[in-house]
């Protein structure tokens, strides 16, 4: 199939709407809203003609909104402002100006935001769209998916199925047709339910996108012509050139290039004359691909050229890209390497530039949630504040009669706030330094525990390849590893204490120190000979007294004795196991299933097995 640039609806809350009722000179629309006094009527007229002019007198359209939004912003509405500054938003997404879309967006989301508007739904679905159309796909798709969680939690059916839908167009633009579909049937199903025909029908042309990749060009055609017959009639007529280009796009591909060519060209001249440059340029592109399978390389190298001047005026990277490998594979056709060659250097450098302004933009979105948060918390003061002096001001209005009682009041009030406040920072140093304290005193505990675990200088010594994952939970840790070195034998051992942190800490600085005793004092070298001394000084340190012992006291251990001349491993286990390989083979041998210091009897003995391990295990 041909290779076109893919295009597909984008659905937002106004496809479709119908401006009939402003469709009176500009002149008499301005002295009405001038005749009006009431301030929010005045913005919903400029919001209005501001959509009307969106798609024929672009820079008028702007005009319009921006006056809207000065107008909603002396109103302190947040959600008014907001919605306002969507509007505006439009506007500057039309002329290709992305970057100030998503300025623009991005105060709008923080209006919402602030006045706990359900709006930020939409508005994270509209920045999608921006970012889409700037060829930032990933952050298209993470704000389509924010979009999306905030439409199910809110209950905002046609915010959901209008990021459905978009989420689906980002899955297309990736080739993962199967993920596209299911996005784009799901957005489809729930518009059906809401009897949404003409929404509904703009989700089956994207599903028509879907059968045209797999071609299957007559489903795919039966699907779009209703469309194109539906968009024929919206005042937007951006959606119906999207319509032609689609048609196009599977004419094309069905190889009927001629057809696709009327299409393309019926699409770059409406797109022209209403001035989106987005489709002009995707216009352009599709034309230059048509040429080129029809060999007719003269008009595809005039037409990309075209589709590159405009993607630079635009800053639509992606068909810019598209556009310089379009002229390399162009010019490699007509064997000439040297042209070739400067175009292909072209793609590869903006490839890479996409890239890393993609990495930029992560780096200033993680700026930018940092200064929201810290600007939300100092609204919480200032609102935290307002209300404070606005019960003040109900206290004094109550009559000037209370006035000096209230004064009193108020007086005494600040005092015993004040006296309150000097006992609450006092005790919060207090706290504060009881912490520090706390804090430094188990980091020492922490040292004392590090000091007392093996050497690696001590593991070094006693095996030539060795490595250890030790990572506490907490700042001192209850599990611990143990090392000793005996003539030609050394002793390793793995102990999970009872309890986390402190408790823990504690119980594992006694481990080592038994462990150290049994080997370097006592008599014991068998490894269950050393299991059951360890178990027996367990039970006394902790409580002599059989009757008040706690079954939950004690440590799971894995003890193995290695001797270095013969290769004779011994391993006894409480509960704990032994894994090693064998020619590439895991085994597992299991410990017993008591624990060290647990429930056990003090006079049952622990079990060992002995075995020789080959080299290489």
């Amino acid at each position: 199939m041909p290779r076109a640039v893919k295009i597909f609806f984008f659905l937002s809350l106004l496809s479709g709407i119908s401006l009939a009722g402003f469709c009176q000179p500009a002149d008499k629309e301005l002295a009405a809203l001038l005749a009006r006094k009431d301030i929010k009527a005045q913005i919903r007229i400029l919001d209005s003609l501001s959509l009307k002019y969106r798609s024929v007198a672009v820079q008028q359209a702007i005009a319009y909104a921006m006056k809207a939004v000065e107008l909603a912003e002396q109103e302190e509405d947040r959600e008014l402002y907001g919605s306002e500054l969507m509007t505006l938003s439009r506007c500057y997404r039309q002329v290709g100006s992305y970057d100030k879309a998503i300025e623009i967006l991005r105060k709008a989301l923080r209006a919402f935001i602030e006045s706990g508007s359900q709006r930020e739904a939409e508005c994270y679905n509209q920045l999608g769209n921006v970012y889409y159309m700037k060829g930032s796909s990933e952050a298209a798709l993470e704000s389509y998916l924010t979009g999306l969680a905030l439409s199910e939690k809110f209950g905002l059916e046609a915010v959901k199925g209008s990021c459905l839908n978009n989420i689906g167009n980002i899955y297309l633009l990736m080739d993962s047709l199967d993920k596209a579909l299911e996005y784009y049937q799901q957005a489809y199903q729930l518009y059906v339910a809401r009897k949404d025909s003409v929404t509904a029908t703009l989700c089956l042309d994207n599903i028509a996108g879907i059968y045209t990749q797999r071609g299957d060009f007559q489903t795919a055609l039966s699907y779009q012509r209703k469309v194109l017959a539906m968009a024929r009639n919206f005042e937007d007529k951006s959606s119906y050139c999207e319509s032609l280009l689609m048609i196009g796009n599977t004419y094309n591909g069905m190889k009927m290039h001629d057809t696709a060519l009327a299409y393309f060209k019926e699409s770059l001249e409406i797109s022209r004359r209403i001035g989106v440059k987005y489709i002009i340029g995707v216009s352009y592109l599709n034309i230059a691909e048509v040429y080129k399978e029809k060999g007719n390389y003269d008009e595809a190298i005039l037409n990309a050229r075209e589709a590159i001047r405009v993607s630079l005026e635009d800053g639509q990277h992606n068909f810019l890209k598209n556009a310089y490998n379009l002229l390399y594979e162009v010019y490699m056709a007509r064997k000439e390497p040297k042209q070739a060659l400067h175009y292909l250097k072209l793609y590869s450098r903006l490839k890479d530039s996409i890239s890393n302004q993609e990495k930029a933009r992560q780096i200033e979105d993680i700026a930018i949630k940092y200064r929201t948060e810290q600007k939300d918390a100092e609204i919480d003061l200032l609102t935290k504040d307002k209300e404070k002096k606005q019960v003040m001001i109900y206290i004094y209005t109550a009559g000037t009669v209370l006035l000096i009682v209230l004064a009193l009041l108020v007086w005494r009030s600040n005092r015993q706030k004040k006296k309150a406040n000097r006992l609450l920072a006092s005790q919060n140093d207090i706290i504060a330094q009881k912490n520090q304290d706390i804090t430094d005193s188990i980091s020492y505990a922490r040292r004392i525990q590090e000091a007392m675990l093996p050497s690696t200088s001590a593991l070094a010594d006693a095996f030539s390849d060795w490595f250890i994952i030790y990572k506490p939970k907490d700042i001192v840790s209850g599990d611990f590893y143990w090392c000793m070195k005996k003539e030609d034998q050394v002793y390793v051992a793995a102990v999970d204490c009872t309890g986390h942190g402190v408790p823990g800490a504690l119980m594992s600085m006694i481990g080592m120190n038994f462990y150290n005793q049994i080997i370097n004092e006592g008599n014991a070298r068998e490894t269950h000979q050393v299991l059951n001394e360890l178990h027996r000084k367990v039970l006394f340190s902790l409580n002599a007294d059989v009757s008040k012992r706690d079954s939950k006291d004690g440590m799971d251990t894995a003890l193995v004795r290695f001797d270095l001349r013969t290769r004779e491993l011994q391993f006894s286990g409480a509960v704990r196991p032994m894994y090693y390989v064998v020619n590439g083979e895991l085994k597992v041998v299991k410990g017993e299933r008591y624990s060290i210091g647990g429930v056990k009897d003090i006079d049952s003995s622990y079990k060992s097995e002995l075995f020789r391990l080959p080299p290489g295990t």
